[in-house]
């Protein structure tokens, strides 16, 4: 992505992605509040996952995919 400008929270999940292991988003979500010591949303880390997919910084999503559980019965 030519002209990109990705935020320090992008590059701080890339290098904890590259460096350390998370069984699941939220414990990723729960090192970048520490780090940043300012809430990080689970959404946002989503999207700079697809983000960085998209531009190649990742091979994939990183995490298994867990099927949503319907409320619904």
């Amino acid at each position: 992505m030519r002209g990109a400008h990705y935020g320090p929270t992008f590059w701080q999940t890339i290098g904890l992605l590259a460096h350390c292991h998370f069984n699941n988003k939220a414990e990723l979500v729960k090192e970048l509040t520490r780090i940043n010591r300012k809430p990080v949303a689970r959404q946002q880390v989503y999207t700079i996952i697809k983000t960085a997919i998209e531009a190649g910084f990742l091979d994939g999503n990183p995490f298994e995919e867990c099927p949503q559980m319907s409320r619904r019965n």
